[in-house]
C-alpha cells in the first residue's frame, strides 16, 4: 500500500483544492480566446497577473480547471508538450495559498514594469522575469542558474532571455 501513498507535492496540491484562498504565484499567459494555459508556458495573448486570487475547481490527469475570483472566468491549465517535470510539481510553482506582494514591490522599477506588462525587459532580475513570464520550461532550461532561459511564444516560435553575471537581463532574442 505504501506505493499508493500521495507524494508531499500531491498532498500540498490536494490541500489547495479546499484552501480558502489560492493565488497565482507568477503572471499566467493564457490563450484568451480558449481560456487555456499550457504547461509549456506559452506566452499567449492573455494575462492573469501574479497574486490573482483563484479557486481551483477540479484536477484530473494532465489538467486543472481554475476560476479567477474577480472576473469569475474559468480557465483550463493543461499539460501540453514535454514540460520536463511532473504536472503536480509544475502546478505548485504557479499556484499557492500565499502570494507575498511585498517581495514583488521590493524589486526594482524595471522589474515592476516588466511584471505589470507581462514581459521581460532589459535590466530585469531573474526573479522579476519569473514573476513576469513564469518559469521557463524545464525541458529547455533545466537550471535557473543558466544565463539563457528559453521560452515559447507559441508551439512554433520560441525566444530566449539572456542574463549577465549579475543576474540582470541583457538581451531578449526571438
Amino acid at each position: 500500500l505504501s506505493s499508493c501513498a500521495a507524494t508531499p507535492e500531491e498532498q500540498k496540491f490536494d490541500a489547495m483544492l479546499t484552501a480558502p484562498h489560492v493565488y497565482t504565484l507568477t503572471n499566467l499567459h493564457p490563450q484568451d480566446r480558449r481560456s487555456i494555459v499550457y504547461t509549456m508556458n506559452y506566452q499567449m495573448d492573455g494575462l492573469i497577473p501574479v497574486c490573482t486570487e483563484v479557486k481551483l475547481l477540479q484536477r484530473a490527469y494532465g489538467y486543472l480547471e481554475f476560476q479567477t475570483i474577480d472576473s469569475g472566468r474559468i480557465y483550463t491549465y493543461q499539460e501540453h508538450g514535454n514540460p520536463g517535470e511532473e504536472f503536480v510539481n509544475h502546478i505548485s510553482k504557479y499556484f499557492g495559498t500565499d502570494c507575498d506582494e511585498t517581495k514583488i514591490k521590493a524589486l526594482r522599477d524595471i522589474d515592476q514594469k516588466g511584471i505589470f506588462d507581462g514581459k521581460a525587459l532589459v535590466g530585469m532580475s531573474r526573479q522579476g522575469v519569473i514573476y513576469a513570464l513564469g518559469y521557463p520550461p524545464v525541458s529547455k532550461t533545466p537550471h535557473l542558474e543558466n544565463n539563457r532561459w528559453w521560452y515559447w511564444k507559441t508551439r512554433f516560435n520560441r525566444f530566449y532571455v539572456e542574463f549577465d553575471h549579475t543576474g540582470a537581463v541583457v538581451n531578449i532574442k526571438d
